[in-house]
């Protein structure tokens, strides 16, 4: 907890390259088959001509960890997770729907679906709050997904969520294609 603590506070510029989102994706569900047990269905759907990233392949395994990990706590009984990258141009009338940070462009799309319990309007409010957690006393740090936000937004990115309350949710990372710096 010290560890995700101190990385959420300090932050880090991380190094750019070229990543292909498809194959980052794939490791990320690789590690989560062997992980999270023979009760999950890990599904994995990414087409193989995506456009390449320029990005922080650390923060994008991160990201795309940290969403694994609250998608398994809201299936205590096991269920799918669906890990998935698609090529979207968003439109400036899309964007107005998509989040309040949402801007047009060509972006790379990661989502991570999960069939599980679904969020409540009264949660989903405070959902990247730092330390915000639904999880009993010592089960959680509330960092994951305040830190899945601002490492998708240090990548000039935003994060739309579909969720349904006993339908499970769906978290789409849009991450630009542009090269654009990474900001602190």
């Amino acid at each position: 907890m010290l560890r995700q603590l101190l990385n959420f506070a300090r932050g880090s510029d991380g190094e750019l390259e070229d990543v292909a989102p498809g194959g980052a994706l794939a490791e990320v569900a690789s590690v989560i088959r062997e992980t999270f047990g023979h009760a999950f269905t890990i599904a994995f759907e990414a087409p193989d001509d995506l456009p390449h990233l320029t990005a922080d392949p650390n923060q994008l395994h991160q990201i795309v960890m940290n969403l694994c990990v609250n998608a398994r706590d809201a299936m205590p009984q096991g269920g799918t997770l669906t890990l998935s990258a698609a090529h979207h141009v968003v439109s400036e009338d899309e964007a107005r729907h998509l989040a309040p940070d949402a801007t047009a462009g060509n972006f790379i799309v990661l989502s991570v679906r999960d069939t599980g319990t679904g969020i409540p309007p009264e949660v989903r409010k405070k959902l990247f709050d730092p330390f915000f957690t639904t999880k009993a006393a010592g089960k959680g740090t509330g960092l994951g997904l305040a830190t899945v936000l601002r490492l998708v937004r240090r990548h000039h990115g935003f994060v739309h969520l579909e969720t349904e309350v006993g339908q499970g949710s769906c978290f789409h990372c849009y991450l630009p294609l542009s090269p654009v710096p990474v900001t602190a």
